[in-house]
């Protein structure tokens, strides 16, 4: 009798022991459709000519990150363009991890579309509006902006080159100064522009640019004292090829 009942016991152990290992053994189902995701910005202010870094993070409905997506993308576009422009992502730990330098400033949309699987469609994940600020400076007690126009520079096109200049203090303009831009274009050659004040604090010139690669645009000006100041911005010219 005790035999029995020692045989008993044994199988239930190996009973139980084998439903643990089933158990262990197997993943909780999957439920579609809830992931979510979240666009990051590195900075709260985003200027033209400068890096930007975006995150993206997706989680699940417990919270985990989720980096097993089949697609992922970060897509953007100025408000009122129907051309949407893909940032490339890199995985990066538990999130994704992408750059951009915005070439206009203004306002732009960031959405973030993903698929789970490579049979499923793309959907929308996220969806936000930043604003992009004219590249900018400060030089002394003076506030400096540029842009170009196009923003997006290609060898060949013929630029207008804007600055404005304000007090750092007021943001009142600063009118009537002696001011130039400064263009070394990358091979080297230096072509000096004598700017016009087309409205208060904002002084205006153009030039064609004739050779792709990063060049260089100072712009130098000399207030009612005689002082002398400058401020430099970095400017990428693409190839037409």
């Amino acid at each position: 009798m005790k035999q029995e009942k020692n045989q008993l016991r044994l199988m239930s152990l190996l009973v139980v022991a084998m439903a643990v290992v089933i158990l262990a053994g197997c993943e909780p189902p999957h439920i579609e459709g809830v992931l979510s995701g979240q666009i990051e910005l590195s900075s709260t202010a985003l200027s033209t000519l400068e890096v930007s870094a975006f995150e993206v993070h997706i989680e699940d409905a417990e919270g985990h990150h989720v980096m097993t997506m089949e697609m992922v993308h970060l897509e953007v576009r100025e408000v009122g363009s129907e051309t949407w422009r893909e940032i490339e992502l890199t995985a990066m730990g538990d999130h994704y991890s992408g750059t951009r330098i915005f070439n206009s400033s203004g306002e732009y949309e960031l959405r973030l579309m993903g698929a789970e699987h490579s049979e499923h469609e793309m959907e929308e994940m996220d969806h936000i509006f930043v604003t992009v600020e004219r590249a900018h400076a400060d030089v002394a007690q003076y506030h400096v902006q540029y842009e170009s126009e196009p923003g997006h520079i290609h060898e060949g096109d013929a630029v207008t080159l804007t600055a404005w200049i304000a007090l750092e203090a007021t943001g009142e303009p600063v009118t009537a100064l002696l001011l130039q831009f400064v263009v070394e274009e990358s091979d080297g050659v230096v072509t000096v522009l004598d700017a016009v004040e087309a409205e208060a604090g904002v002084y205006t010139s153009g030039m064609p640019f004739e050779i792709d690669g990063e060049a260089h645009v100072d712009i130098q000006f000399t207030d009612d004292t005689g002082a002398a100041f400058a401020a430099d911005f970095h400017v990428h010219v693409s190839s037409i090829h």
